[in-house]
């Protein structure tokens, strides 16, 4: 290659070597067609069956949104993703809703109510590893939203493998959105210390069905933990933290079943505790066990499905059934040596068979079937 300075140049051409190279890189990145022919870079790259970028290189936010599994990453750490979970809604909101995902570690809130907007979910990384919780001293409550249901229903709301609060700064959910159901999988959620009806709120339209599934509950005496119509409560543990925490207030056809209701240590440190309330009819409870229960162990308006529970009573309360037309079959009712199980005065038409208690029922209402119950 000759030199440089015996290039052929015009007599007033100034331009040194180093110019002349950068012009012919910029002529070179304008060309659309560089590197195109078969064999070269970028006709290799565009054409191959795998793209063979390094591991974990490609960021959320470099994919289509449609392309993508989470519509939004929440990760400080990470300058491609969102630093707060209110900056992954905002942005959820803005482009239709989709997942969002929490990584590992405290999520601090400071925005209350925050609002989730439709079609939008949260999943963290799993229950003692994905926290969220309020930046202050302010309970914080999580709202979820309604664009109006298309053909009846609206989008499902799920929330997965996250822990919510964990101090007394609580944080409640209202997922009160008709024709919306909820679903909660492996969530533990710390109870709502001020006065509310519960921590977690669910809409009781008919037409669906909300489900709470393998989930740790930290019960207070403030508020019940769950509030909600048509909801399956499986699987679950609900711990109390002190006397009188309270567990779930059900409503029409829900089921409660397969669930721990415990007062800490073995049989429990504190006591009387309002486990299963029922604030509509016909709900079901079965294979369940439930420590240290108050008087009423159902709290229940009529026709409650009450089968295959262990229950430990509170010490020195009753055990009664106060309403009609339930079904109470086939559980084991430990008094722990003190009061009574009775169908009190004004519960008609119930029955109760195949039980193995620890004292005799008394029946004082009328039209109840009291039979096979075995004392031990």
């Amino acid at each position: 290659m000759p030199p440089w300075a015996t290039l052929p140049r015009a007599t007033d051409d100034n331009q040194t070597i180093n110019q002349a190279i950068d012009e012919s890189i910029a002529s070179h990145n304008a060309d659309a067609e560089a590197h195109l022919a078969v064999d070269e870079a970028i006709e290799v790259h565009r054409t191959a069956s795998v793209v063979d970028h390094p591991a974990e290189s490609v960021v959320n936010d470099k994919l289509q949104v449609s392309a993508r599994r989470y519509v939004a990453i929440v990760d400080p750490a990470d300058e491609s993703a969102f630093d707060t979970l209110e900056g992954a809604l905002t942005y959820s909101a803005t482009v239709g809703g989709g997942d969002i995902f929490l990584v590992a570690g405290t999520h601090l809130i400071a925005t209350t109510p925050l609002y989730i907007p439709v079609n939008t979910s949260l999943f963290g990384l799993g229950m003692g590893e994905t926290f969220i919780e309020s930046s202050t001293g302010t309970a914080r409550v999580l709202v979820t939203e309604a664009v109006g249901a298309v053909d009846g229903f609206e989008p499902s709301f799920v929330m997965q493998d996250i822990t919510v609060s964990r101090d007394e700064h609580a944080i409640r959910l209202s997922h009160e959105v008709a024709y919306s159901p909820m679903h909660l999988d492996r969530v533990e959620w710390y109870g709502f210390q001020e006065s509310a009806t519960a921590t977690i709120r669910a809409g009781e339209d008919e037409t669906v069905r909300h489900s709470i599934t393998n989930c740790r509950f930290h019960c207070v005496s403030d508020a019940y933990m769950i509030y909600s119509a048509n909801t399956d409560v499986d699987n679950c543990g609900f711990l109390a933290f002190e006397d009188g925490a309270k567990g779930v207030d059900i409503g029409f056809q829900s089921i409660v079943r397969n669930s721990i209701f415990q007062s800490g240590g073995p049989l429990g440190s504190y006591e009387n505790h309002p486990w299963l309330t029922a604030h509509q009819p016909s709900p079901m409870i079965y294979g369940n066990i439930i420590i240290k229960n108050t008087t009423n162990p159902m709290e229940v308006q009529d026709n409650c499905f009450f089968t295959n529970n262990r229950i430990f009573q509170s010490s020195g309360d009753n055990f009664d059934i106060a309403t009609d037309n339930n079904i109470v079959t086939g559980n084991i009712i430990d008094m722990l040596g003190t009061g009574s199980i009775r169908l009190i005065t004004g519960a008609n038409n119930n029955i109760m068979c195949n039980n193995q208690v620890d004292v005799a029922i008394t029946d004082s209402g009328t039209g109840n079937q009291v039979a096979n119950n075995v004392t031990f």
